[in-house]
């Protein structure tokens, strides 16, 4: 059956439904388990229109993982230039603040099951999707740790910038977890954006032997 076109389906309208239900439906049963009559079903839209729009389930299963990590990475992607005068230590306080927020802020939670599913289960989907809105991202924290620790090894510039992003990492991994060791979800709630930015900041900055950053006063609030 051909896809038509009503004053309602335009070709965009359509390719977007397909690709949000496919988040949807490959977060919750994975790549293989999904099917594209499972994925039509939830667009409304025709069994046919996957070919029309993608060619093969692949190939929409490509586009629902940049969606996905495109959501959770859009406000680090889109924040302004930090100015070359902001001293390192203020530039990596920034970074931190714009990592805490994109990965613990209010993405969709199709996007943040559909990136676990990868992390723990990779397809070859994901390394071009790495490459394409990750890699930036970390060559960005790469290149402040380097000026920071100018005489260290690239591969302990690396290990320094993991072992900041897992610390941030935690809390989108953990919740549940997290929600039972620290006593409940109202202490858990107690657990702001920004204090646990500013906490991986100042681990961070100490264990870098840095000291604070005047970010929050000179540069302005984070991300909201």
């Amino acid at each position: 059956m051909v896809e038509t076109l009503s004053d309602s389906a335009t070709p965009d309208s359509t390719r977007k439904r397909l690709i949000d239900a496919a988040e949807e439906v490959f977060a919750e049963m994975g790549y293989e388990a999904a099917s594209i009559r499972a994925i039509c079903t939830r667009a409304d839209a025709n069994v046919a229109a996957v070919n029309y729009h993608f060619g093969d389930k692949r190939r929409l299963y490509l586009e629902a993982l940049k969606h996905a990590v495109a959501d959770s990475t859009a406000g680090m992607r889109n924040a302004p230039p930090m100015p070359p005068e902001m001293p390192v230590e203020a530039r990596l306080t920034a970074f931190i603040h714009g990592l805490v927020w994109g990965m613990l802020s209010n993405s969709r939670q199709s996007a943040i099951s559909l990136m676990m599913r990868e992390m723990v289960d990779p397809t070859p989907e994901y390394r071009m999707v790495v490459q394409e809105f990750i890699g930036p991202l970390c060559h960005q924290l790469f290149g402040i740790i380097q000026e920071v620790l100018p005489h260290a090894d690239r591969q302990h510039v690396i290990m320094t910038a993991f072992s900041i992003v897992g610390q941030a990492l935690y809390y989108r991994q953990n919740q549940a977890v997290t929600i039972v060791l620290v006593g409940g979800e109202e202490a858990y709630e107690s657990l702001t954006l920004d204090r646990i930015a500013q906490h991986i900041v100042d681990f961070s900055l100490a264990a870098l032997g840095l000291r604070p950053s005047r970010l929050m006063a000179d540069f302005g609030e984070s991300p909201k």
